[in-house]
């Protein structure tokens, strides 16, 4: 340890601590020693002893069974649910009982039967007291009767479309009975034509909306405007509000005339 100088602040500085090197032969000892241990471990936990197989206690083994013995019965599931040959209803179940049958072979010598001479031809001589009664001959049922059924006649062809009246203006009744709608000509049939009326008090239609998506024809959809614009109706008493309802025209169809249609 060497003596410490002043500082500039006049405290003393730190002695200096020097730690001394090692020596080659404390580094030879110290490797050596070492290696020995290495070689000491691997002799001690590197030496290999073969595993002795355990003793074989209680297995398995299959044998061939000469005669059925009081175990194998005692192992058996079905020695109590079933007849078993030394159950106790063995004797009943398995052994059937001896049936002496009656022997049907005939041991006597053929021979013919004895013959009374004195009988023979006494049923001719029995006369009926009283004829036998005329036999009886069944009636006869009377003849099946056939019908030819026929098919059912077709529906006859529309005459004319209807109307029908739906929403809020179900109830009221009409001023004026609708007019007769015709039957229109058409390959592909039509469907309703929906217009939407707007009511007033006085049971005048002021309002007509044809809905979406119409009857599939201008022409009848323009006819269905104009028959519900001039449609009136019967307001209840003490009618004093607008009314929405809805007037659904079902258009009847038919194939149109290819003959009418060509001819100028």
């Amino acid at each position: 340890m060497t003596p410490s100088a002043p500082a500039a602040n006049g405290f003393p500085a730190p002695p200096e601590v020097t730690e001394p090197s090692w020596s080659r032969l404390r580094w030879t000892l110290t490797l050596l020693l070492t290696f020995v241990g290495h070689v000491a471990l691997i002799y001690i936990f590197g030496s290999h002893h073969p595993i002795e197989p355990r003793p074989v206690k209680n297995a398995v083994r299959a044998e061939i069974a000469w005669m059925r013995t009081e175990m194998m019965d005692l192992q058996d599931p079905t020695v109590f649910a079933g007849p078993h040959p030394r159950g106790f209803a063995a004797s009943t179940w398995l052994v059937l009982p001896t049936i002496p049958f009656p022997n049907f072979r005939w041991t006597d010598t053929p021979r013919f039967l004895d013959l009374s001479s004195e009988q023979l031809g006494n049923s001719f001589s029995v006369q009926p007291a009283e004829p036998p009664p005329p036999p009886s001959h069944p009636s006869l049922s009377p003849a099946p009767s056939f019908a030819i059924l026929l098919p059912p006649a077709p529906p006859s062809p529309p005459t004319h479309s209807a109307v029908c009246i739906t929403g809020s203006l179900a109830d009221w009744p009409l001023a004026e009975p609708l007019p007769v709608l015709p039957v229109r000509s058409s390959r592909e049939g039509l469907t309703n034509s929906i217009v939407q009326v707007v009511v007033d008090e006085t049971g005048r239609v002021f309002s007509t909306i044809l809905l979406p998506p119409g009857s599939g024809s201008a022409e009848a959809d323009q006819q269905a405007i104009q028959i519900a614009n001039g449609t009136r109706f019967i307001p209840p008493s003490g009618q004093t509000s607008v009314v929405v309802g809805n007037l659904v025209f079902q258009w009847q169809t038919r194939m149109p005339d290819d003959k009418k249609a060509a001819t100028p």
